[in-house]
């Protein structure tokens, strides 16, 4: 029968180093108001990397009353795209979350325990990917766990980061003003009504236009299922000289219906959008388009949450300035 070698223990890493096994635990566990020398440290956690030695977190559950394990909730199928904005986002919170000593584990949502289900074993924190809702927090906020709702909304037990999206629509809106524009057009057909990055963008877009006294489109144009028949209406019919899209993607598909249509961009018509992604940088005609940092915005956001964590810092409601960047698909209207 083939020998199965037994566990690294915290006794064998002591035992080599010539210290207390409590010593080693304190060292291994970052704790806190532990202090020792750098050397030792080093010796230590050298050892331990020798050894192999990964902690057991259900052992240290039951001697800290800490797992050591924060989870990710809301990672839907489809952001499991190397691309999509929400798996930067979980990927930077981790890098951080890791390098602060904690096990970092993720689950997609359940079809019976609602959107953000919790972990089934005891967790010390959550971090939540855009919560559309208070209502589906509800499970998480009765846990009483400190947890960081990224891009979303936050109750009384989290800490809320979001990107200022009517800052980052007035960005854009102001600069295809100043190009000449008076008729801008919204379009977007892919996010829900009632997501706070479309109400927080459409929002900013009505309230420009009304503040200066622009024309707005018929109602029915934004949402239309299909793009070409958007730009006939909203271009060739009300007018339009300028699109102000939800994101890159919407701007994608609206500059294949222009080709289509023999709409030149930006001679004919001029379109910004959100997300400075490659879809906005690799497109045929480079999309201007307003930054999300979401990588920036998640590093910060987990960075805070190890603040509660370990300092018992407040939950707070931190919100990230956007800024645009200029590229060949505006310019000023034909006149």
């Amino acid at each position: 029968m083939a020998h199965t070698p037994a566990r690294p223990t915290l006794k064998a890493i002591a035992l080599a180093c010539e210290v207390n096994k409590s010593t080693v635990s304190r060292i291994l566990n970052n704790s806190i108001g532990f202090a020792c020398s750098p050397e030792l440290r080093e010796r230590v956690l050298s050892e331990a990397e020798r050894l192999g030695y990964r902690p057991h977190p259900l052992a240290r559950a039951l001697a800290t009353r800490h797992s050591g394990i924060i989870a990710i909730l809301g990672l839907w199928t489809h952001v499991l795209d190397q691309n999509s904005i929400y798996t930067q986002m979980a990927r930077s919170a981790a890098e951080i979350l890791q390098a602060g000593g904690y096990h970092v584990t993720a689950t997609l949502p359940h079809p019976h325990a609602g959107i953000y289900p919790l972990w089934p074993q005891a967790v010390d924190a959550a971090v939540i990917l855009q919560p559309e809702d208070l209502n589906a927090l509800t499970q998480i906020e009765a846990s009483g766990i400190p947890y960081l709702s990224l891009d979303g909304v936050a109750g009384p037990h989290g800490s809320a980061f979001v990107l200022d999206d009517r800052q980052g629509a007035e960005l854009a809106l102001k600069h295809l003003k100043e190009l000449g524009h008076r008729r801008i057009a919204w379009r977007t057909r892919s996010i829900p009504s009632h997501h706070h990055s479309r109400l927080d963008r459409e929002t900013a877009w009505r309230e420009f236009l009304r503040r200066y006294r622009l024309a707005a489109p018929p109602d029915e144009l934004a949402a239309h299922p299909d793009d070409e028949t958007f730009l006939r209406e909203c271009v060739l019919g009300w007018g339009a000289t300028a699109v102000f899209c939800y994101s890159s993607m919407e701007a994608a598909r609206l500059g294949r219906a222009a080709r289509t249509l023999d709409l030149a961009i930006p001679g004919r018509l001029s379109i910004v959008c959100v997300n400075d992604d490659d879809e906005a940088r690799n497109a045929t005609i480079p999309f201007t388009a307003i930054t999300t940092p979401f990588s920036e915005l998640a590093k910060a956001g987990a960075t805070q949450l190890l603040e509660r964590l370990v300092r018992g810092a407040k939950p707070q409601r931190y919100v990230l300035r956007e800024t645009l960047v200029v590229r060949a698909s505006t310019a000023p209207p034909i006149r």
